[in-house]
């Protein structure tokens, strides 16, 4: 670019310059700084570490085998799935956790969830419906 300065001898040296990329570090960081509330993150779908985080309330038997059933349809439609296993915390501690980590939809496996259905929870705009669970990948495509 024909820049020179000055050293403190008075020698004309060349400027060396450098560019900064996007690299992921960045936009995560920039998708954060705009995609956020008081709760925690809002990813959004297209840029999600997950697309889907779920929550259960306890290791109850038919929760687990709603867990398993779950687990089939969203491996087999190739979503990304993370899962709060913690026994150590509190339900309440899971849902805080959820919201701070932001991924776009969340299935709760709670008190309210009757066998065969769940509650399904946009993150973005805190929406949520209790579905079956055969009706969880329709729900997410809409």
């Amino acid at each position: 670019m024909g820049l020179y300065f000055a050293d403190a001898k008075g020698n004309k040296n060349p400027v060396e310059m450098a560019s900064y990329g996007i690299g992921p570090t960045r936009a995560m960081g920039s998708i954060v700084e705009v995609s956020h509330d008081d709760k925690g993150i809002i990813w959004g779908e297209t840029v999600a570490p997950y697309d889907i985080h779920i929550i259960n309330f306890k290791n109850q038997r038919s929760k687990i085998k709603d867990s398993n059933q779950i687990l089939k349809i969203l491996e087999d439609n190739y979503l990304d799935i993370l899962i709060d296993d913690r026994e150590e915390v509190s339900f309440g501690e899971k849902l805080k956790d959820a919201d701070l980590i932001g991924i776009p939809y969340q299935i709760i496996l709670g008190q309210k969830s009757k066998e065969g259905e769940v509650e399904l929870t946009e993150r973005k705009n805190g929406e949520s419906n209790m579905i079956e669970i055969d009706k969880i990948i329709s729900r997410l495509k809409h």
